[in-house]
């Protein structure tokens, strides 16, 4: 929620911000349902839970990167050529297409899992 990252110190907003904080919360519980989390680090959890119906799983990922501005961490994740040299996790990675009029990609991505 946006208001998690807003330093608002009017006390006119402090019930505003109680009231979004709870919202939030309960937004938070209600999207809960079925995350595994499968790694915690510092300033980094991995959850996963299933697709219904496959035998895949959705990912969803909390990192905190204080040495890269947003745009650079946002940069660096589209570039799929320069992520095979940083990233060792990586087996195979390659844009299989292309779509120029929206900007989406169908990526095949091969990857070390899990990660330790």
């Amino acid at each position: 929620c946006l208001s998690d990252f807003r330093n608002l110190e009017a006390p006119v907003v402090e019930k505003a911000r109680s009231q979004e904080r709870a919202d939030c919360e309960q937004r938070r519980q209600q999207q809960d349902t079925g995350w595994q989390l499968v790694m915690e680090r510092p300033n980094f959890r991995l959850w996963r839970r299933p697709i219904p119906g496959s035998h895949l799983y959705q990912y969803r990922v909390f990192g905190t990167y204080t040495d890269v501005t947003p745009r650079q961490f946002f940069n660096v994740q589209l570039d799929t050529e320069y992520r095979k040299k940083w990233d060792e996790l990586v087996i195979k990675l390659e844009v299989i297409e292309r779509d120029d009029l929206s900007g989406s990609e169908i990526v095949h991505w091969v990857t070390h899992f899990p990660v330790t």
